[in-house]
């Protein structure tokens, strides 16, 4: 059974973000009736067509979200780290070109941010490396040189 890793914050984010999509749901269905009386009932309604699809799309997501409860961990950051983990800031090379990412829980990935969510692919190659680590590792059918410069503790 998977774990999925929140914090307490990103797990009210991700809350949020569900009942969100379940009160669109809920809005689309309240236009079902609105919809059938004032486009001449199920018959050949595109209005009805469109509102049944807009709610199938909004139900995928939902689904797509949701996570069964009990397979949610809330975890807290580590405020000491001496190797990569969730909850740890990075700046290593991958092949001499050097980055630094923060590798998070659910809900607060964000890669405009370097915030990398702890079961990427890049994140997995780095977690229980430590500073002055060298290694080789292949991400998405690319093998590339790691070397771990600093890991830091997420504040």
């Amino acid at each position: 059974m998977a774990q999925y890793c929140f914090t307490p914050k990103s797990f009210q984010l991700y809350q949020r973000r569900i009942a969100v999509l379940e009160e669109e749901i809920a809005i689309l269905r309240g236009k079902v009736s609105e919809v059938t009386t004032t486009g001449g009932g199920w018959h050949d309604n595109a209005a009805l067509d469109s509102l049944q699809q807009d709610i199938l799309l909004a139900e995928a997501r939902l689904i797509r979200e949701a996570i069964p409860f009990s397979d949610v961990r809330i975890v807290e950051y580590p405020k000491k780290v001496d190797y990569i983990c969730l909850g740890s800031r990075t700046r290593f090379t991958r092949d001499n070109v050097e980055s630094t990412i923060d590798i998070v829980a659910y809900s607060e990935e964000d890669f405009d941010k370097n915030k990398v969510l702890y079961t990427s692919p890049l994140a997995l190659a780095l977690i229980d490396h430590r500073k002055g680590d060298s290694f080789l590792a292949r991400i998405v059918q690319r093998t590339s040189q790691f070397r771990i410069l600093e890991v830091f503790p997420l504040k």
